[in-house]
């Protein structure tokens, strides 16, 4: 492991850099110097190369230049919470010409191509669903958690410009409704896996900017397409469009109109 020829400043750079701070996401800067610096570099970090989005080019470099990546050591990392954590040993000599990988969703295949794609959930930020009830009251949908629904009464008529742009909420808008019952979904599904909240479209709901609402005829089809949401299928179709992402966990429309339907059971 020397090369006589090398002007870099080291040998080796052994590196445990900071996987990242406040949202922003630090290694793959340490990586890309630390092959700057020396001949050859043994560090440990997330690793994953089917990864796309912000990492893509990251992906790209390990890729290119790696001679060796470990299996996961996530739990010598216990504290961290994140999988995929590995050692990788590169050099700039190493020159792999790995096949090009492509960026977003559209690298993907059509997951399942021999279903039709489910219903698109309603496009409506802000927007509450027109009823003969519907007043200047409204219960606004702005997260679904684990624990439930986080909603908040709103009387329409006191939101001011100024306090929803403060707030980042926005002000309700109406909307035709096109379902008796809705079924709700999070736009940040933990390990792909959605939390949903049920409800009948009574006038008084509205919808965040996190939140995807899926209208549905009735409450037996709200509690069926609530548990084909959370199902297998569709928590492995959702890690597999979220590895595209910048984040590796926000769901776009885009995702959510790439996702297969639910096969209807013959009734007996």
């Amino acid at each position: 492991m020397h090369n006589i020829q090398s002007k870099k400043p080291f040998d080796v750079v052994l590196g445990n850099p900071p996987f990242s701070k406040d949202g922003e996401i630090l290694y793959p800067a340490f990586f890309k110097k630390a092959l700057k610096m020396a001949d050859h570099v043994a560090m440990i970090m997330p690793t994953n190369l089917e990864k796309r989005g912000r990492l893509l080019v990251h992906n790209q470099i390990i890729d290119q230049h790696q001679s060796h990546i470990s299996g996961d050591l996530k739990e010598h990392f216990p504290k961290v919470g994140l999988d995929n954590i590995k050692y990788v040993i590169a050099s700039e000599e190493n020159e792999n010409n790995p096949p090009k990988r492509e960026h977003g969703l559209k690298s993907l295949p059509i997951l399942r191509p021999e279903l039709p794609r489910l219903a698109s959930p309603i496009k409506c930020a802000g927007s509450t669903m027109l009823h003969e009830n519907s007043g200047d009251t409204v219960l606004m949908v702005h997260k679904v958690l684990k624990t439930g629904a986080d909603i908040e009464k709103l009387h329409i008529s006191q939101i001011s410009p100024d306090e929803a742009n403060e707030r980042k909420m926005p002000i309700p808008k109406v909307a035709k409704a096109k379902g008796s019952w809705f079924v709700v979904v999070n736009h940040t599904p933990v390990n792909g896996k959605f939390n949903t909240y049920i409800h009948e479209n009574n006038g008084e709901y509205a919808y965040g900017q996190s939140v995807f609402p899926f209208a549905v005829g009735s409450h037996e089809e709200a509690l069926e397409l609530s548990e084909y949401l959370t199902s297998p299928e569709i928590i492995a179709d959702m890690k597999s469009m979220l590895m595209t992402t910048a984040t590796g966990f926000t769901t776009s429309l885009a995702m959510i109109r790439r996702l297969p339907a639910q096969i209807k059971k013959d009734s007996e």
